[in-house]
């Protein structure tokens, strides 16, 4: 596997969905299962409600459970961006679907730990500070913003602290404000759940962010209604009892633990498929690479709630192969978004790649080398096919000494990268 191949199965995604779909791989184990069963009697969107879920679980798994990636040391923590058109993208749907199973595993959590009002570096690092009384250290919050762009207005103000806090707080850092009255927070361990528009992300979200590494902090999942149910009553009380009462006893099991490993198997899928698939970004293949710049580490992450999740103690081949897929979701939904997406997660890199490439296009040995030459020859001629078929995108030939060499570009790509 290369990419992930989309599905369009009715059991989980109608096919009149706008925007794109994401792998059936994704609802791997007790998270995914729990997100579809949950979603069965919802219109929410049971990818949505997975990485809700998510972000959740990761906060309330605590700061003991990480990833150790180099030298770098990744908590669980998962800061989902649900995406989501007004009136079809019932991104609170899939809200109210999570919160209502963590109120069922812990009341106590959702009451105390979850906030919301982000408005400035020193008002989130307050909300979890340091006490007085000399306790410090490991504070859990969960940060919900159902209108992220007022969020993202406040942040774009200047002398803002905010993007710089938040950057901090995804690392897992001490935070602490540089005033004279001085605030320090201890290894906070802050996860954040965001909901916004495609239009308004797109209005508000300025090149210095994604240049700067705010925003590809944040996972993007988009979000769009699964069925229609005008009266529906949700999923059964005991149904979310039962559902709760697991993730209780896997919250209690996940603070217990530290480094979350991989197998030997997964560690050597990880080197052939995830990581050469993930890691090829390059700066200048456009506001989608620098989106999700973060994948790689990302899909580490996630891959570790997935084996939280299945009560597990190291990450295996399963986990990561429905890590990587909501990931490349995630990749898709970025250039959905940002208006070069068209659902198809390989379509959509080729034509970041030619948007790049400007007037000198790509060959095909090029674009064969995007996919680090691992398509087979059908695969690829199957690929450009559909790549010829987007408007803008012609097939020339150049002629040099040997035999001509057909070279694919894209219409106004010059222009829109001096625009950028």
């Amino acid at each position: 596997m290369t990419e992930t191949e989309e599905t369009q199965s009715p059991a989980v995604r109608p096919v009149t969905r706008s925007g794109p779909v994401p792998d059936e791989a994704v609802y791997q184990g007790w998270l995914g299962e729990t997100s579809l069963t949950l979603t069965k009697t919802s219109e929410a969107d049971p990818v949505a409600v997975l990485a809700t879920l998510m972000a959740f679980f990761g906060v309330m798994a605590g700061p003991g459970p990480y990833a150790q990636i180099s030298d770098d040391r990744h908590p669980a923590l998962l800061w989902p961006l649900i995406l989501g058109h007004t009136g079809i993208g019932r991104k609170g749907t899939s809200l109210g679907v999570a919160a209502r199973l963590v109120k069922a595993a812990d009341p106590v959590f959702h009451s105390e730990n979850v906030t919301s009002g982000l408005s400035s570096g020193e008002g989130l690092i307050a909300a979890v500070a340091d006490e007085e009384d000399g306790a410090s250290g490991g504070k859990l919050r969960l940060v919900i913003e159902t209108e992220y762009g007022v969020t993202m207005s406040r942040a774009g103000r200047e002398g803002n602290t905010l993007s710089g806090v938040l950057r901090q707080a995804w690392e897992g850092d001490d935070l602490s404000t540089l005033t004279k009255a001085s605030v320090h927070a201890t290894a906070p361990h802050i996860g954040i759940l965001a909901h916004i528009t495609p239009g308004e992300f797109r209005q508000r979200a300025s090149g210095v962010d994604m240049a700067g590494g705010t925003y590809n902090r944040f996972l993007p999942i988009y979000s769009e209604r699964s069925k229609e149910i005008p009266d529906g009553d949700g999923a059964p009380e005991d149904l979310v009892n039962n559902h709760g009462a697991v993730l209780r006893e896997l919250v209690k099991q996940a603070r217990d633990l530290r480094r979350i490993p991989l197998t030997d198997a997964a560690r050597a899928y990880w080197a052939e498929v995830v990581y050469s698939a993930l890691s090829g970004a390059q700066p200048s293949d456009g506001t989608v690479a620098q989106f999700t710049a973060r994948a790689t580490p990302y899909a580490r992450r996630v891959a570790m709630l997935y084996a939280l999740g299945d009560g597990k103690t190291e990450v295996d081949v399963p986990h990561l192969k429905a890590a990587y897929a909501l990931v490349c979701y995630s990749r898709a939904t970025a250039a959905f978004v940002l208006g070069t997406g068209t659902g198809d997660a390989r379509l959509d890199k080729v034509i970041v790649a030619l948007d790049a490439a400007g007037a000198q296009g790509l060959t095909r040995s090029q674009l064969s080398d995007l996919f680090s030459r691992k398509l087979t020859r059908t695969q690829l001629d199957d690929l450009l096919s559909k790549v010829e078929a987007i408007p803008g995108v012609t097939r020339t030939q150049r002629h040099g000494a040997g035999r001509p060499t057909d070279v694919w570009t894209l219409a106004g790509a010059k222009k829109a990268n001096e625009a950028k």
